[in-house]
């Protein structure tokens, strides 16, 4: 059974943001949720234990990858295996880069998918050329999954 607390500062007042401990894997594992709410870190709490429960994986960054840094994984899988030319993986994420810049990979959802065809329609793109960039998203997605960035695709 895991804890949630507000810890004491150097200062001896109590922190705003919320830290939970439980165990996963036979050790005990501390995360600063960076939530103000309290029933918000219960349920991260909760989450948390849930997935060590089951075996699967407690991934305390997932919530925080951003696009960029899925994108710079992508670029380095690309360039490890050389199984895509660099130079049109960067025609391809230069327009999802324009319109997902800033947003946690965790939080693009089907309407925000639709959103971007619609975008690139507006632009003049060709239904080809935007299938291709969704099937660029949907490699780095997968990637994600793959490198615990990502619980779900």
């Amino acid at each position: 059974m895991g804890r949630v607390f507000q810890p004491k500062l150097k200062s001896g007042n109590v922190s705003h943001k919320w830290v939970i401990v439980y165990r996963a894997n036979g050790r005990r594992v501390w995360e600063n949720t960076g939530l103000t709410e309290e029933k918000e870190a219960r349920r991260l709490l909760k989450d948390r234990e849930g997935r060590a429960a089951v075996g699967a994986p407690v991934l305390a960054r997932v919530d925080k990858v951003r696009w960029e840094e899925a994108a710079t994984d992508l670029r380095t899988f690309y360039e490890t295996t050389g199984t895509r030319n660099l130079r049109e993986y960067t025609y391809r994420v230069a327009h999802l880069t324009a319109f997902l810049t800033g947003r946690r990979i965790a939080s693009i959802k089907p309407a925000d998918v639709t959103r971007y065809i619609q975008h690139r329609q507006n632009e003049g793109a060709a239904n080809g050329t935007i299938a291709r960039e969704l099937g660029t998203l949907g490699k780095l997605l997968r990637l994600a999954y793959e490198n615990d960035k990502l619980y779900t695709i």
